[in-house]
Parts: structure tokens; C-alpha cells; sequence
């Protein structure tokens, strides 16, 4: 082994963007630990950071392009050949039946790789389709509809660093790194702020490890969260707790929104979503008092039943409550590597764009934030028309495995013309495609932490760049640069986040980078004399007062319909289900993987073979099985076979999986050796919201049998 040297980055696997210290020897990684000078991680790194190098290095990692042959098989190609074979068949679909027949899938991956991340919807718009998808409408698409049905405020929100009281529902950042400014070493960050006088709320059927740190847990009822987020408004109105000069000023339908909750008494929603009275009024009473605070949702109420209606009735608490900061607040993060732009005390009014853009071929569904709904995906490629999607580029991701329906996504694979994926890493969507093209890791790139949200994860003004640590593979290629090549080939401009490339010379992945950081309030090059990453002095922001007389609408017709229908449900339709579905499904999140990646690496394989169904012991006994039994998870949809495991958190009637794991349906289903995938019980067309198509995907009514019975 030659001199080790050693090099400060930031790992990429997810929003926790962790400083690294990095040992480096013959181009190759050979140690990792959490950067003890990085302001806000302070050394912490999760078992999946630390071990990048096996991602970088192990015998798994794809570093040469391979093609599909007739037998089925993937065998090596040439860079450019396949750049060729790819260009010419993606030409040919466009010519006979237009640019929105090519669509493009960006996964998890990407998501914290700075350039990967612009790259996949800037080429698809260059190109004429709209036809983009990604994870985020499998995932928390209810966020967006919240936002075009109720509003926005214009200054942001509170941060939780700021703040006295902060109710997390359905989100566990102790484990999934993935809340805000609890994001950075977040049992360190929330101890701090419990320290400091923090009161913490957590709903979840779970007592998660965030959970044993709150001051209140509310194990609520799978698929209650609407009945639960009603209650809570109900008690903060009738009780007067709501901020009425902020309601006064900036809230319309208030006198909707009390009259659409009435029903949702504290002692009503006690028994429907099994939650004590008195704590449904404590949790009321403790974060109405703030002053400062939020409610912040997870994927919990987003992968449930109602769940856009969950949403919104969740940020009404927020807005009622007043949770965002006023006119002459200070900003605590101005904003570093993006642009500056004046933050205001005003409401952006509701825009319900879903109702403007295209919609979707089969259903009707409108696009969001710039994406069409990955629920409507496989009917895309399936439709009859003409132009149905025949051209799938994934970067990234493997929908293969994370789309609800499996099943059916599948066979929607199988049906496309060309199905090209552009990632590092083999999955079940690299042995459906036609070309595999490998794809560059971190450390591999050059990048900056989380651009597109800067000023609003990071509580603070902090910035990091990291150059490329370890050459890449030399038959990789970065992935805009694929895409870039692609375009070139067929002759179309690329517009990369709005940066129009020059067709016969790209630039660099660094100049590229560097494009994209011109107007930043501290340039790239001081950014970069700071390896762990730095504070920096930026122009002081104050929020500026209101402009113009906007309010957010919290009980609009449609919302109002909804919560109509919940409230005169009651108990009818979840006790017939309960009779032949005792059992509900929730998603279990485990520190070792992220949305099933790295599930592979040999340390992760010690820890964690499989995705058991965690049971309550007391459930467990009364079904007449024991920890470790292999028995079938059955819902109206399908069925998987899984392995039972005891854990006393998961509340009694709860079942929770991991998601990600086990392999195509038509594989041997070992669910003991790789695990089973929940998304085989979803029907991904029945069970849906009429927005944004994203199906149920938690609180699934199951059931469980012994192995092998069918009835």
C-alpha cells in the first residue's frame, strides 16, 4: 500500500450530508470517520457512511456499461457502442412518436448529488416531454398539495433550533436522518435542545427511539392521522389556544375550518384512534403555548390512508398556531451558496397547479412541482395511445423494487422499448434494462450539500464544497455527463437547469458546479478553503413586512368534503375492515439502509438479513405464533411470505416492515435470506388519492397466516 493521505468530504447517502474524514491510499478509500471540525454533524456518521468504501470499492460496484442480450443476459459493452445503441433507438422513438414518449425516473440517489440531481428533468424538458418522475410522489407528495391548497409562507418557517415545542409526527430523525436541522448529528442536536427547554410531541404507532425523547408520545392508530390532526384542531379552537391576531390578519375560512372539526371531539377521537383523552388535550394545550415551534410531518401520515387531508390538517395547526417567523425577525440563515431573495411576512396564496399543467393520459392527474405522479407511471407505459411512455431513463433508483403494485410496475418494464438505468449499483430495475449504464459515487464527484434547500435546512449559514476525493472508474462517467452525450448524439440541445450547454465541448463537472453557485452570497472559491465546512458572515436578513393582503385558506371546499366523509364514517368502515384484516402494515425505518439501498454491504448483511414483520409480544402470543415463525403477511391484494419478529415498541394491532427488500416477484421468494417487499400488497390503482395518485403504502389492512395456508 502506498502513503496515506488524508482528505475532508461529506458523505451524500441522505439529508444528514455527514462531515467525513477520509484515508486515502493507491486512489482508494481505506478509512472513514465522522469530521469532529464539522460545525453541524461534530463527528457523527452513520453505519451506512462509514462504509463507502465497500460502495466505492467492494465487488458489487458496476464499472463498466453492460447490454441485455436476447438470452436475457447482461454482458459488457463499450462506452461509447452503447452510448451509440442508445442514442440511435432513443432517436428513433422520438422521431415516430414524439418527446413524450421518453420519460425519465429520478431515484433516492440523486437527490444529494448536487449535479445529479438538476441533471435528469433539464434533459427531459430539452428534449419536449414532461414526463419526469421521481420517488418524491411515492413518498411525501402530500407536502405539495398541501402547499397549493392552503399556501405558503413567504418567510419560511421556524426552525426547530429556535424553537420551545416541536411535534414530529410520523417521522423518527433519530434513525432516518431526515428532519430539518435535526438532521445533523440529531441525538446529539436533540438532546441539546431538550437541554435547553425543548418540548417534544411524537405521534406514531411506534415508540421510536425519537419517540423515548419526547415529553409526549401518541401511539396513534394506523390510518388515523386525520382523525388525530382534527381532534388536535378541535381542541386548540375550543378551547381559544389559537393565535387570533395572526388569523385575524392572514387566515381564511377559520369559521370553516371550526365548524368541519367539530365532530372531532378529544373524546370521540380517544376511541377512534386510540389515543387517551388527556393526552389529545395535552399535546393541544402544550404546543399551542409555544410561542415558537412547528409541526413537522414525516412519511408516516404521507404513506397513509387520506394522507393529503392529513397534511393539511396538520399545517392548520401551524397556521392557527401563527408557527412562522414575522416582520422583523431575524433570518437565521440568509442563504450562503444560493442567491439572496427577501423573505416576507405574507402568505404565497394557494395556486392548485395540479389543476394547470397536462395532465396524465390515463387518469387525469395533474403534474406537481415541475413532476407527473410516479403513481400513474406503469398506465403510462401500458396506455394505448400512440405516444404512451415506450423510453425509461432511471438515474439513480429502482422502481423496480420501491413502486407500490409491484407486480404491475414490473410488467410495465418489460413493456417499454428501451428501459436505460444510470447507477453505480445492481438492482432488480438493472436486470430488467436494456443498458446498464455505471454511474459515479461520492467521492467520486465534486459536490455542495443540498443546494436546492440551503436556506431552509441549514438553521444556521453554513456551506461545504468537496472536490472529487478518488478517481471514478475510467468507463463511468458523472450522470448529467451521460445524459449530455446522449443529447449530443442525437442532436438536441441540453439545457441544464437552465444553463445552456455547449454542445461539442461540455464543461467540466467542477466548471458545471461552479455555474450553478454564480450569484452566491459567498463565492465557490472561499467556500472551498474550508474542507470541514464553515460558518460564514453574510449581509444581515430581517423579514420585511407584508406587500400585499394575502391569507392561507384552511378549510376549502374540497378539504372540507373530505373531512366531511371521515367524520361521518366513525367506526363503520374500519370495524368491518377489522374483521377480516386485524392487523395494519407500517413502514419500519432501520438505520442501515436508505429507501432499501446498501442492503448489500457486507457489514450492513452482519447486522440485518432480512425485513422481519415486527409484532407487539402480546399480539404475537394471542395469534399463537412466536418470534422467528415464517408465515405469510396477506392483504386484499396480495400476499408475502415474511419472518416474525418481537419488539414492544410497535403498538399492539401494528406490524411494521422495512421497505427495499426481496428481489422481482417471478424470483424464489426467500424471505429469511433477502426478505420480502411490501409493495406486492399495495394496489397502486384502487386504493389512491384523486390528486396526486399516491396510493396507500402504510396502515395496510393485513392479515397474518401460517405458511403455505391459503384461503
Amino acid at each position: 500500500m502506498g502513503e496515506t493521505r488524508t482528505a475532508h468530504s461529506f458523505c451524500r447517502i441522505c439529508s444528514g450530508s455527514c462531515g467525513v474524514v477520509l484515508d486515502v491510499a493507491d486512489d482508494r478509500i481505506v478509512g472513514i470517520r465522522g469530521d469532529k471540525a464539522h460545525p453541524l454533524t461534530r463527528g457523527y456518521a452513520c453505519i451506512k457512511g462509514l462504509q463507502a468504501a465497500d460502495m466505492l470499492h467492494g465487488p458489487d460496484r458496476l464499472s463498466q456499461p453492460l447490454r441485455r442480450g436476447p438470452d436475457g443476459r447482461h454482458v459488457p459493452i463499450l462506452l461509447d457502442e452503447a452510448l451509440d445503441e442508445i442514442a440511435e433507438r432513443l432517436g428513433t422513438i422520438i422521431d415516430r412518436f414524439g418527446p413524450r414518449a421518453v420519460a425519465g425516473w429520478r431515484g433516492t440517489n440523486p437527490w444529494f448529488q448536487t449535479l445529479s440531481h438538476y441533471a435528469l428533468p433539464g434533459w427531459l424538458a430539452s428534449l419536449g416531454s414532461d414526463q419526469f418522475y421521481s420517488s418524491m410522489t411515492i413518498d411525501q407528495s402530500a407536502k405539495w398539495v398541501a402547499m397549493e391548497r392552503i399556501g405558503v409562507w413567504a418567510a419560511g418557517r421556524q426552525f426547530v433550533t429556535e424553537s420551545d415545542v416541536w411535534m414530529l409526527v410520523g417521522n423518527n430523525p433519530l434513525v432516518s436522518v431526515s428532519a430539518g436541522a435535526l438532521s445533523f448529528n440529531p441525538q446529539k442536536t436533540l438532546r441539546d435542545l431538550k437541554a435547553r427547554g425543548l418540548k417534544l410531541i411524537v405521534i406514531d404507532p411506534r415508540r421510536t427511539q425519537t419517540a423515548e425523547m419526547a415529553d409526549l408520545h401518541l401511539a396513534v392508530r394506523p390510518g388515523e392521522d386525520v382523525t388525530l390532526a382534527a381532534g388536535l384542531l378541535h381542541a386548540v379552537l375550543a378551547e381559544g389556544l389559537e393565535d387570533r391576531e395572526f388569523c385575524d390578519t392572514f387566515v381564511a375560512g377559520l369559521d370553516a375550518l371550526r365548524a368541519a372539526v367539530a365532530p372531532f371531539t378529544p373524546a370521540a377521537v380517544a376511541e377512534r384512534a386510540d389515543v387517551p383523552q388527556e393526552d389529545i388535550l395535552a399535546a393541544a394545550r402544550l404546543f399551542a403555548a409555544g410561542p415558537k415551534g412547528c409541526v413537522q410531518t414525516g412519511t408516516g401520515p404521507d404513506m397513509g390512508p387520506r394522507s393529503n387531508l392529513a397534511e393539511h390538517l396538520y399545517e392548520c395547526l401551524n397556521v392557527i398556531c401563527g408557527r412562522f417567523p414575522r416582520a422583523g425577525d431575524r433570518v437565521g440563515n440568509p442563504g450562503v451558496m444560493s442567491r439572496p431573495f427577501p423573505r416576507r411576512a405574507q402568505v404565497a396564496p394557494p395556486r392548485r397547479r395540479w389543476q394547470q399543467g397536462r395532465p396524465s393520459r390515463v387518469r387525469g392527474i395533474g403534474p406537481l412541482q415541475g413532476e407527473m405522479m410516479a403513481g400513474t407511471l406503469a398506465e403510462e407505459i401500458m396506455a394505448p395511445d400512440e405516444d404512451r411512455v415506450r423510453a425509461l431513463f432511471v438515474v439513480g433508483g429502482n422502481p423496480a423494487s420501491s413502486m407500490p403494485d409491484q407486480q404491475r410496475m414490473v410488467e410495465a418494464l418489460r413493456e417499454l422499448d428501451l428501459l436505460v438505468l444510470i447507477d453505480p449499483a445492481w438492482n432488480e430495475t438493472a436486470r430488467l434494462a436494456d443498458f446498464v449504464l455505471p454511474g459515479r459515487l461520492l467521492y467520486e464527484v465534486p459536490a455542495v450539500p443540498l443546494l436546492n434547500v440551503e436556506p431552509y435546512f441549514f438553521p444556521i449559514p453554513f456551506a461545504q464544497y468537496t472536490p472529487a476525493v478518488v478517481p471514478a472508474p475510467p468507463e463511468t462517467r458523472d450522470d448529467w455527463r451521460y445524459l449530455w452525450e446522449l443529447s449530443r448524439r442525437i442532436g438536441r440541445p441540453y439545457s441544464f437547469n437552465g444553463i445552456a450547454l455547449d454542445m461539442e465541448a461540455p464543461p467540466t463537472s467542477e466548471a458545471l458546479l461552479a455555474r450553478l453557485l454564480e450569484g452566491a452570497q459567498v463565492p465557490l472559491e472561499e467556500i472551498a478553503r474550508h474542507p470541514s465546512g464553515g460558518v460564514f458572515e453574510v449581509p444581515e436578513q430581517f423579514v420585511e413586512p407584508s406587500t400585499r393582503e394575502t391569507r392561507f385558506e384552511v378549510m376549502p371546499a374540497d378539504v372540507a368534503a373530505e373531512l366531511g366523509t371521515v367524520a361521518q364514517e366513525g367506526w363503520a368502515r374500519t370495524s368491518a375492515v377489522d374483521a377480516a384484516w386485524p392487523f395494519r402494515l407500517i413502514v419500519h425505518r432501520v438505520r442501515e439502509t436508505y429507501n432499501g439501498q446498501y442492503r448489500d454491504l457486507p457489514a450492513i448483511r452482519k447486522r440485518l438479513q432480512t425485513n422481519r414483520a415486527w409484532c407487539h409480544p402480546d399480539d404475537l402470543a394471542a395469534a399463537g405464533f412466536a418470534p422467528d415463525d415464517l408465515v405469510d403477511i396477506v392483504s386484499a391484494f396480495g400476499r408475502i411470505p415474511a419472518v416474525l419478529g418481537e419488539d414492544a415498541s410497535v403498538r399492539r394491532g401494528a406490524i411494521a416492515m422495512t421497505h427495499g427488500f426481496g428481489g422481482l416477484p417471478d424470483d424464489p421468494q426467500d424471505a429469511q435470506a433477502r426478505g420480502a417487499n411490501p409493495n406486492r400488497l399495495i394496489d397502486a390503482a384502487r386504493d389512491c388519492e384523486p390528486i396526486n395518485a399516491m396510493p396507500r403504502m402504510s396502515a395496510i389492512p393485513i392479515r397474518i397466516e401460517p405458511k403455505g395456508q391459503a384461503r
